[in-house]
């Protein structure tokens, strides 16, 4: 199990390339946590070796690669979808 702030930073990563297609700079890891750039490389560095990243060149972010993208794949959310897909919430009453 991944402490908090290593957990936060991942979870960061994720939503970062998810919904920018980019990893996040130092800059904005920095913003996003409010810690040092020394303490986020710890944590970057922690990641790799419980192996949810991939970081080869450790003079960027860019090269990333997420590994896992949850801590815990039973605790993934779940989403539900209806067999018939979501038309009937427009055609049943």
């Amino acid at each position: 199990m991944l402490p908090d702030y290593e957990r936060k930073v991942h979870r960061i990563l994720y939503n970062y390339i998810s919904q920018r297609g980019r990893t996040p700079t130092i800059r904005e890891l920095e913003i996003k946590t409010g810690q040092s750039t020394s303490r986020i490389k710890e944590a970057l560095l922690l990641l790799e070796s419980e192996e949810f990243i991939l970081w080869e060149d450790k003079s960027t972010l860019e090269n990333i690669i997420l590994l896992k993208e949850w801590e815990d794949e039973s605790n993934r959310p779940r989403t539900y979808t209806s067999p018939h897909g979501t038309i009937d919430y427009w055609t049943e009453y």
